[in-house]
């Protein structure tokens, strides 16, 4: 089973926001904001990004990440099917 974290990246003065997926192994995808969507949505977003990227299957579940208190990020890992889920490799909007 692997973990996935995702982390939101602010702007700077040469590029938008982003959010990064990554498994602590490497592998890692960055991905724009998109402020039309909320916070949440664009976490998922980049999980579909990474999962597409590096042919991840299954579902997966997520879960804010906390350090002192404050949110630093989100969590996913791999559910079986007693959870219920939804297929995030699939929710990547305008991406036909």
């Amino acid at each position: 089973m692997t973990a996935i974290f995702t982390k939101y990246l602010p702007a700077t003065g040469t590029k938008g926001a982003r959010v990064k997926a990554s498994d602590g192994c490497g592998r890692q995808v960055t991905i724009r904001w998109n402020s039309a969507y909320k916070a949440n949505d664009n976490h998922q977003f980049a999980l579909a990004a990474f999962l597409r990227r590096f042919g991840f299957k299954g579902n997966y579940i997520g879960s804010d990440l906390m350090k002192a208190e404050q949110k630093v990020g989100q969590v996913w890992v791999s559910t079986n099917a007693c959870y219920s889920h939804v297929d995030w490799a699939n929710m990547i909007p305008g991406d036909n």
